[in-house]
Formats: structure tokens, C-alpha cells, sequence
């Protein structure tokens, strides 16, 4: 969670497919999703998708709120 973290508070948005290599492993994937999950929970990061199966955008909240 805190990775996921650091990085969002470097980059402010991110596609979901941005916190991987071509050769991360499926439970990299997982644990990254379960870590953007928690973010959500505690309030600190906001998730979107335009359309279905479409990339999904990571934001940190601190950049909603300034905008």
C-alpha cells in the first residue's frame, strides 16, 4: 500500500496498467489491485474508467480536491 502510495504522491494519476512491467507476475497485479482497493477505503486515492473494459485512472485525492 505505501509503494502504491509513494508513487501516486510523485505522479498525482496513473493508468492501472502504469504500476506495471510487461514481466510483472499475476501476483504482483493482484497485490497492486488489493493495495488501490485500500487506497479507495481510506479515502486517499479516487479510481474512474470511461468505458467498459477502458484503462483505469488511479488519482490521488489531494489533486481532485485542487481541482
Amino acid at each position: 500500500i505505501k509503494q502504491v502510495y509513494k508513487i501516486l504522491l510523485k505522479k498525482k494519476r496513473m493508468f492501472f496498467r502504469e504500476f506495471f512491467q510487461e514481466n510483472s507476475s499475476k501476483l504482483e497485479i493482484i497485490m497492486t489491485f488489493l493495495a488501490i482497493l485500500e487506497l479507495i477505503k481510506l479515502n486517499r486515492v479516487k479510481v474512474k474508467q470511461e468505458r467498459l473494459f477502458g484503462d483505469i485512472t488511479v488519482v490521488l485525492k489531494e489533486e481532485l480536491r485542487c481541482g
